[in-house]
């Protein structure tokens, strides 16, 4: 009834969580030799070069599995365009000047043009062009993430937004995840430490504060740490190879902000108050659609 649905509005609001800042939106760095397999040799948003190395493995594991992929048969022409519409979603050009990041990927449409009718399939599963950012927009333009009808992670709480540049990253992931499920059971996990783990990644990725101006997130070394213990040794190694725990903020140095749940991703052990109903969010990062390349090749 009203009453009953009035009342749970009222917890929703009062229910917070623990999130750390990654720094302020309109910060741009420069890729010194990180971005070498791309051939960035321009500025970046500060948090793409903090996932830089994650983002190089992303590109290069893409790159090798259409390659080394019997089954496609992709020719050189088909491997350049895939190295360079990925490259170019990944790692945007920052301008710090006029506060802007730059997609070049006007042509995507045509990307795959040259690859194989199964590695074009599988590939526009992860890179879905119609809503892929094109040209300049401002590094703070903050946005509802999309509806992408995901089909492994939970939807996003309410009032979360997040940098335009990365609106792609749920899809990404969410289209691997099943395969990372099937790994991580494959090996002997316990199915509820498995679904810890898949909840992490679901909710891990950076997320816009309310007044535009600074990135959150509400993951933690610890709490990336501690939640990985629960796996198999060998399994833990393959995931630690590709969710790198020491690029989340340290809880115990990083000034702390209190905000409401419902304007957050928030992982299974972020720090809360009051109650929440729900794990919230979707959006993850690369993570799992780079542990999927890369355990596929192997």
């Amino acid at each position: 009834d009203s009453h009953t649905s009035s009342e749970v509005l009222e917890r929703l609001k009062r229910a917070s969580v623990n999130a750390y800042s990654y720094g302020p939106l309109t910060s741009c760095t420069n890729m010194s030799n990180i971005g070498t397999y791309c051939g960035i040799n321009y500025p970046v948003p500060n948090w793409v070069k903090t996932n830089a190395v994650q983002n190089a493995i992303t590109v290069q594991a893409t790159v090798n599995f259409i390659k080394n992929s019997h089954q496609f048969k992709a020719s050189d022409a088909c491997i350049s365009d895939v190295r360079k519409i990925f490259c170019n979603v990944l790692f945007p050009q920052c301008d710090p000047q006029r506060n802007q990041v730059n997609f070049n990927a006007g042509n995507c449409m045509n990307s795959f043009s040259n690859c194989p009718d199964g590695a074009k399939n599988l590939l526009k599963n992860y890179i879905n062009c119609d809503l892929l950012p094109k040209g300049a927009f401002k590094l703070n333009d903050c946005i509802k993430p999309p509806n992408f009808n995901l089909k492994n992670c939970p939807k996003a709480a309410s009032n979360v937004l997040i940098p335009k540049y990365l609106l792609m990253n749920s899809l990404i992931v969410d289209t691997g995840i099943l395969g990372l499920r099937s790994f991580m059971q494959s090996q002997a996990n316990d199915n509820r430490c498995v679904q810890q783990v898949l909840n992490f990644m679901c909710t891990d990725a950076p997320f816009c504060s309310q007044d535009k101006t600074r990135l959150l997130t509400t993951a933690t070394v610890k709490g990336c740490q501690s939640l990985l213990t629960c796996l198999q040794p060998l399994t833990q190694a393959s995931i630690k190879t590709n969710l790198q725990c020491n690029l989340f903020p340290n809880s115990t140095v990083s000034k702390v902000f209190k905000i409401p749940v419902n304007t957050a991703y928030v992982t299974p052990n972020a720090g809360t108050t009051g109650k929440a109903f729900t794990n919230s969010p979707n959006q993850l990062v690369m993570t799992a659609l780079i542990a999927l390349w890369m355990l596929a090749i192997n």
